[in-house]
């Protein structure tokens, strides 16, 4: 399903049924379900989702949160964070340390969270 624009009283429902799969057990559908919800909801709401996605438990539910980071509209400080943790704290070379540097190139950063990211990118396969 490609996003298009839709009227408020029809995007709401389909946005309840896209969030329901974060409630998912299986991780691949919680994964999807991130990544579809951020193109669709173009919202303030879109950040706690994109929170928790970022904290799952799984690898493959926190590497779709961090494209669907980059999918919306939502740069936070608390979402930038969370990436500056992600590309720091994971091993050299891994997928979330790329997909964290390659996020967090949409972000402002001060000189200290530019230093992490520096650091980071250096050690990551990212271009």
């Amino acid at each position: 399903m490609t996003p298009t624009p839709l009227p408020t009283d029809q995007l709401a429902p389909l946005l309840a049924q896209i969030q329901s799969l974060r409630e998912a057990d299986d991780p691949r559908i919680r994964a999807a379900g991130l990544v579809h919800l951020a193109q669709w909801d173009r919202g303030a709401a879109i950040e706690r989702p994109l929170r928790e996605g970022l904290d799952d438990a799984d690898p493959e539910v926190v590497r779709s949160a961090i494209t669907a980071v980059s999918l919306s509209n939502a740069r936070t400080d608390e979402l930038k964070q969370t990436l500056l943790l992600l590309a720091s704290d994971s091993p050299p070379g891994s997928e979330l340390r790329d997909a964290a540097v390659t996020a967090l190139r949409d972000f402002s950063l001060d000189a200290r969270e530019f230093a992490i990211y520096q650091n980071a990118s250096g050690s990551s396969r990212s271009p």
